[in-house]
């Protein structure tokens, strides 16, 4: 299963500004003894459908354009 855990504004310094989500896979870890989960890779991709790497906790790089993108406020 994957969620959406968080989203968020950046902006390159170009000045376009796009909108992060941020998505968590959580893998079924159930057994005999009952249901479980537990949390997978995440993921960031920006609304427009393209990728993005976390660098940190303020900071993505567009994959498709290759520029570096700040969290806004």
């Amino acid at each position: 299963m994957i969620k959406e855990i968080d989203r968020f504004v950046v902006r390159t310094d170009a000045g376009r500004e796009y909108t992060v989500t941020v998505l968590q896979e959580y893998i079924d870890t159930s057994s005999f003894d009952g249901p479980s989960q537990t949390e997978g890779l995440k993921s960031f991709r920006l609304t427009n459908g393209w990728a993005a790497n976390y660098i940190d906790a303020e900071t993505v790089k567009i994959v498709e354009t290759d520029e570096i993108a700040r969290k806004v406020g």
